[in-house]
């Protein structure tokens, strides 16, 4: 591998997350990301395709996150600390998404089960809101995960292209 940069994304004392970016070749960059929860500690890469010019952030974590197994949706501040998101994985036997967001300076998290049709709760209301988002999108995004997470078909297919992304970034 080439020449790369390694940095503590995050550490808040619950997990600490870290980052290592290489150039693999010209056209990729090489994603190796370390999080240590409870003392135990999972890794893994992904490759981030840079062969086309840089259109907005938005677009490259678009693009980054299409086949990417761990969706995520966050609000930081300017120092980068999270405010309030929402996480999931998409080939989890039991589809959950974990909501937070801050009340009294605490973390507040919030466990939902993936449905087709989520009903709007105190909780996303104050996620929605701390996210900067207009009222009712967050749960019409909700919905939307919902009814792709039951797409067996769909979940099967992103399943199947991460594990080969994963083999092929292990190979080289």
């Amino acid at each position: 591998m080439g020449i790369g940069s390694q940095f503590v994304q995050s550490d808040d004392g619950r997990a600490k997350k870290e980052y290592e970016y290489t150039m693999a070749t010209p056209e990729y960059v090489s994603w190796h990301v370390m999080s240590t929860k409870q003392g135990i500690r999972e890794t893994h890469t992904s490759l981030v395709f840079t062969g086309r010019p840089f259109l907005s952030a938005v677009d490259v974590a678009e693009r980054r996150n299409l086949i990417y197994n761990f969706k995520s949706l966050l609000r930081r501040d300017p120092k980068g600390r999270l405010i309030a998101g929402l996480y999931f994985k998409v080939n989890s036997s039991r589809p959950t998404i974990t909501m937070f967001y801050m009340e009294n300076n605490n973390r507040v998290d919030v466990k939902l089960n993936i449905v087709r049709n989520f009903k709007e709760t105190d909780e996303i209301r104050n996620c929605e809101e701390q996210m900067g988002l207009k009222k009712g999108s967050l749960i019409q995004k909700l919905n939307t995960i919902g009814r792709s997470i039951n797409d067996l078909e769909f979940v099967s297919q992103v399943v199947n292209l991460e594990e080969k992304i994963s083999s092929i970034s292990a190979e080289n």
